[in-house]
């Protein structure tokens, strides 16, 4: 579509004293919602009936300047997103009309375009220039050029905050050090915050009960304090605040020193002597890129891609807390150990697209069955536990246990399929189940395949491993008797495993099992136990 500029009178780009060069012709946070539009700065006509159905596809407007004097008397006029100049312009590229021309529209993208392209070295146009189109133009490229110019240009249009440190996100900062230097950064970064936004702290006690009862973006701190002195200022912070960055202040250069204070966990180190406005703005905003790219790091790390649940490793960290919680507290808690029944003829009937989805929708109903405080992990497969944290006694963790096997009773929806998921479950207390992380979680797992020996889906407490208590979950229609250990046809899967609602011990199912001499030599279902595990972890999972 085409919008006659000349008679565009009402153009909200009009503003008094904007009809100089170099004037700026828009207003930020009037004019982001203006209507978008595109000035063709181009002698061919055939150019113009190109790039109206492309920039139609964006709802734009479309100016067609065939000199370099039509195109400065648009640009006094309209606020454009696009400037689109052909780089034959009187024989050879135009630099200093576009620089010019820059100047007036300094939030509109700049595309070049013509048969061939040459730019001289150091050509940018201070950021504008945003690429090139040769012709013939094609469709798809050029809507993606124009596309990405107009955002950038409402990106530049939109309201900004009034003081520097709020648009790059610092709200509020804590200077740990001397009144002196309190002073210095506070005169040095006036109008940078808004009021309060700038907090000082004298000793490292008086920092630590800020960042317990506030949050800060950043702290700058020295490295010398009346209470604390070298690492224990950066160690303190980090122990309470392990997310805020942080910037040290050094009145003397010692690189052994520095190095050990990175290590500690600080992300970067300033002189005194050589602080200045636009170092230091630089080092806040650097230093919360590091900041933010180290969580990140440190997230994959200690969590599952397909999950988002723990790993082993933050588990056993959780644990080893745990138990210095419960020696000081005389509280207990208890470790889960969790394994899906059968859940192989899951991944080997449907696919592992429908297995992930399911360890997905296992992992969020395990998540629901417990407290916030509590922790899921998921230890590989098909195998997760859980850290029950501060709990009053034993009978709670069977209350926890029953509420986790009931959490995963209704069958889990996927592809327009009902699948039946059950699970085993071992359960070790502190401090009958062990002293450390590692043998909490080889008891439980060693309760776990006592678990799966009574009939799976139910769970078994360690050391009392030898009374498995039965799953309050009824029988499922497709079920079969896992005793039996006959693998049913493929239209019967997956496998509940379920068993019978009041299940008796280990030696009445057993009991109740056919001689091996009466049964049908079953496909094999089982699955070997990692060599670490215990004789017992040869049962089929």
């Amino acid at each position: 579509m085409t919008d006659a500029g000349a008679s565009d009178a009402r153009s909200a780009c009009q503003t008094p004293g904007a009809w100089a060069p170099g004037a700026t012709p828009w207003r930020p946070g009037v004019d982001a919602e203006l209507p978008k539009r595109t000035l063709l700065i181009d002698g061919s006509r055939d150019s113009l009936v190109a790039l109206e159905p492309i920039v139609a596809e964006l709802g734009a407007h479309v100016h067609h300047a065939r000199t370099l004097a039509d195109a400065l008397r648009y640009a006094f006029k309209f606020c454009y997103d696009v400037l689109l100049v052909d780089a034959g312009m009187g024989g050879q590229t135009p630099l200093a009309f576009l620089e010019q021309l820059s100047k007036v529209q300094p939030t509109a993208g700049v595309l070049l375009s013509g048969d061939s392209l040459r730019f001289p070295a150091g050509f940018s146009l201070g950021g504008n220039l945003l690429g090139s189109c040769r012709k013939p133009w094609d469709l798809q490229e050029m809507l993606a050029a124009l596309r990405r110019a107009v955002e950038l240009s409402r990106a530049r249009r939109a309201p900004r905050a009034r003081f520097p440190a709020l648009r790059v996100g610092f709200e509020r900062v804590l200077v740990l050090g001397t009144a002196a230097d309190h002073r210095r950064i506070e005169r040095m970064t006036r109008l940078w915050f808004a009021p309060g936004g700038l907090v000082h702290a004298s000793t490292l006690e008086e920092a630590v009960a800020l960042l317990g009862h506030q949050s800060f973006d950043l702290v700058l701190t020295d490295l010398c304090l009346p209470d604390a002195c070298g690492l224990d200022p950066v160690l303190r912070v980090r122990r309470v605040s392990a997310q805020t960055p942080i910037v040290v202040l050094s009145a003397q250069e010692d690189v052994a020193l520095f190095d050990q204070v990175l290590q500690a966990g600080a992300q970067d180190v300033l002189l005194k002597p050589e602080l200045e406005r636009q170092t230091l703005f630089r080092s806040m905003w650097h230093a919360r890129q590091r900041q933010r790219a180290q969580s990140h790091l440190l997230h994959g790390a200690l969590h599952d891609d397909l999950t988002s649940l723990a790993k082993r490793t933050l588990l056993s960290q959780r644990i080893a807390n745990a138990l210095a919680r419960s020696r000081r507290s005389g509280n207990t808690f208890a470790v889960m150990y969790i394994d899906l029944d059968h859940f192989k003829r899951i991944n080997d009937e449907y696919g592992h697209d429908v297995g992930d989805a399911v360890l997905v929708a296992v992992s969020q109903r395990l998540k629901s069955a417990v407290r916030e405080y509590d922790t899921v992990a998921r230890l590989g497969g098909d195998e997760f536990a859980i850290l029950l944290d501060s709990l009053d006694g034993a009978a709670e963790v069977e209350t926890v246990a029953q509420r986790v096997l009931s959490s995963l009773a209704p069958p889990i929806r996927i592809q327009e399929r009902d699948l039946d998921v059950t699970a085993s479950m071992g359960i070790s207390v502190f401090p009958e189940g062990g002293t450390v992380a590692e043998e909490l979680l080889r008891s439980a797992d060693q309760a776990m395949y006592s678990a799966k020996r009574a009939g799976r889906n139910t769970y078994s407490l360690r050391p009392h491993s030898d009374l498995a208590l039965p799953s309050s979950k009824p029988p499922a229609s497709n079920a079969f008797p896992i005793s039996n250990v006959v693998a049913p046809a493929p239209s019967a899967l997956p496998v509940s495993g379920v068993a019978p609602v009041g299940g008796s011990c280990p030696s009445a199912a057993a009991s109740s099992v056919p001689t091996p001499a009466a049964r049908s030599t079953p496909p094999a279902i089982s699955r070997s136990a990692p060599p670490a595990r215990s004789a017992a972890g040869s049962a089929s999972s």
